[in-house]
């Protein structure tokens, strides 16, 4: 089992997260206008959360028009 703590992509709460000695991070999906997640927004997050040792475990809240999308492999 992960101890894993929710992060919001900003530095304060990766900084806290590290703090309190979590090493896993679960993210937000990215908030996008086209309502794509795009590979470059998840690897600025990778990389945030990698600046405090941290390492995302999980990405949860992705837009629900994408599940079909996920479940089938298209």
């Amino acid at each position: 089992m992960k101890i894993a703590l929710e992060v919001a992509p900003t530095p304060q709460t990766a900084q806290f997260a590290s703090q309190v000695g979590v090493r896993h991070a679960v993210i937000g999906g990215p908030d996008s206008p086209t309502g794509r997640v795009e590979y470059a927004d998840l690897t600025r997050i990778q990389d945030l959360v990698a600046e405090y040792d941290l390492a995302i475990c999980a990405v949860e809240n992705i837009p629900l028009h994408f599940y079909d999308q996920v479940l089938f492999g298209l």
